[in-house]
């Protein structure tokens, strides 16, 4: 009688503590491509020499309510590292995939939460970003259920 017991609750809760160890094993996987962002963040990809990358991240810190509000994830290539806000382990072969979305002049794309190309630009400027993202129609909606 014991073991059917046991064996009732094991079935029962089986499916419960896999579901938890699944999500523990999605939180630990590293960022591997951007696409991994879709529908979750719009991102800002910056490729910067090393001596402006103390300038960047400063220009990204002092907007960071703003980048927060708008959901979006910055990654600065720089040096051969990569700086990130995204708070979850970043694997190597990212820097390959960022660096892929640059073939011009310019050093800073916008990605939508689409994943698709928004704007490029020659430098970073964030308040012309804010800009853009705030009239693309899903921020538009974002913003009304505030």
């Amino acid at each position: 009688m014991q073991l059917l017991k046991w064996l009732i609750f094991t079935l029962i809760c089986l499916p419960a503590i896999l579901s938890m160890r699944n999500g523990v094993e999605a939180a630990e996987e590293p960022l591997k491509e951007l696409n991994q962002l879709q529908w979750k963040k719009r991102v800002i990809l910056l490729h910067v020499d090393e001596q402006k990358l103390n300038e960047t991240k400063r220009n990204l810190e002092e907007h960071n309510e703003g980048i927060v509000d708008r959901d979006i994830a910055w990654f600065v290539v720089a040096g051969g590292k990569i700086h990130t806000n995204h708070p979850g382990a970043i694997a190597p072969a990212l820097r390959g995939d960022i660096l892929s979305y640059f073939s011009g002049d310019y050093s800073v794309v916008l990605l939508g939460k689409d994943g698709g190309v928004k704007q490029r630009l020659d430098s970073l400027e964030i308040l012309k970003i804010f800009d853009v993202i705030d009239s693309m129609p899903m921020r538009i909606r974002e913003m009304r259920r505030q």
